[in-house]
């Protein structure tokens, strides 16, 4: 059984304790302990202790406790689940300007890109036998022979003829004439000769558009002249104010 002794000690204590949570925390705890009956009574110091009673203190809060040994480490914990994608950053500077490459090798010599040669020739009311144009520019040719001189124009450098394109429009009926590169030397032209060099045969459609090509090369040396020559017609009065136009190339 508890004596009536202890019974008071705790008592005490426990009113101690109500004490110290409603006042400041003083560093040590005073008390009178009855000598007879053991009764205890709390004081603030025990200096008001009475006869017949012992003075007693003890510290509120007891001494720091030597540093335990450290625990053992834990088991690594399982990874934890991947957070959200974070946001785009913002776009960065841009980069200074690299330095020039070194340079390249010279390229390949290209091909020549020769000479193209035009002319659009409107034939007159009356067509005769043979018409000599000039091979570039727009001309209305009144005289059907070659030794006229101003139809002739000099080839700027020795090169191949090809290419030769004949379109004709108005001409009516279905007859035909031949469209040929008039070739000739000075003294070809002086003696009123010339040789041909590409041709191609036009054959009329009723007054529709008609065009004939020729594409075998043929050398022509420096020192030549070219014209345009139309010839072989069978039925002129069908090419009457007709329109001519003549192309080639001499690479």
């Amino acid at each position: 059984m508890v004596s009536l002794k202890t019974l008071g000690i705790l008592t005490l204590l426990l009113a101690a304790s109500a004490a110290a949570s409603a006042a400041p925390v003083a560093s040590n705890i005073s008390a009178c302990v009855n000598s007879s009956t053991g009764a205890v009574r709390i004081v603030p110091s025990v200096v008001q202790c009475v006869a017949g009673e012992t003075g007693t203190s003890w510290a509120v809060v007891g001494p720091v406790g030597a540093t335990g040994p450290a625990g053992a480490t834990g088991a690594t914990g399982a990874n934890g689940a991947q957070g959200p994608a974070g946001a785009t950053g913002a776009t960065g500077s841009t980069g200074a300007t690299g330095p020039a490459g070194p340079q390249g090798p010279a390229g390949t010599t290209g091909s020549s890109a020769g000479q193209l040669w035009s002319a659009n020739i409107l034939l007159p009311a009356t067509v005769p036998s043979e018409i000599a144009a000039p091979p570039i520019g727009t001309s209305t040719p009144d005289s059907g022979t070659q030794n006229n001189l101003s139809v002739f124009l000099p080839v700027p450098q020795a090169c191949s003829l090809s290419n030769l394109s004949v379109a004709v429009a108005g001409a009516q009926g279905t007859s035909r004439f031949t469209a040929a590169v008039g070739l000739s030397t000075l003294t070809e032209m002086a003696g009123g000769g010339a040789g041909e060099g590409e041709n191609c045969e036009i054959v009329a459609n009723a007054g529709n558009p008609v065009t004939c090509t020729a594409a075998t090369p043929i050398p022509i040396p420096a020192g030549y002249y070219f014209s345009i020559f139309l010839f072989n017609f069978t039925n002129p009065s069908d090419f009457a104010n007709a329109r001519v136009t003549v192309s080639f190339t001499c690479q």
